[in-house]
């Protein structure tokens, strides 16, 4: 295990050790956050990859929202309210 920092700074040499077969688990803060693992892992299925994006809970997560048929003029609304709460304009 690596800190985020640390893994930040001395990259290119981590970088030739993944190459190598070397697997670091890079964590923030103490948490486990990311693998860095070589390909070949990812070949030999030793390694599990991520599900695609639109196999997650978090996709679609607003469908059939009424205020979500126009994103941009949702947002909009939502930072001008941020904007007169904060700063009172």
């Amino acid at each position: 295990m690596i800190a985020k920092t640390k893994a930040r700074a001395n990259f290119s040499a981590l970088y030739n050790e993944v190459r190598e077969g070397k697997v670091y688990i890079v964590s923030d803060r103490g948490s486990l956050e990311v693998v860095l693992a070589p390909v070949s892992l990812l070949e030999k299925n030793k390694v599990k990859t991520a599900p695609p994006l639109s196999k997650t809970e978090a996709f679609n997560v607003f469908k059939g929202r009424k205020e979500m048929k126009n994103s941009l003029l949702w947002e909009e609304k939502v930072r001008k309210q941020r904007v007169k709460s904060e700063y009172g304009k």
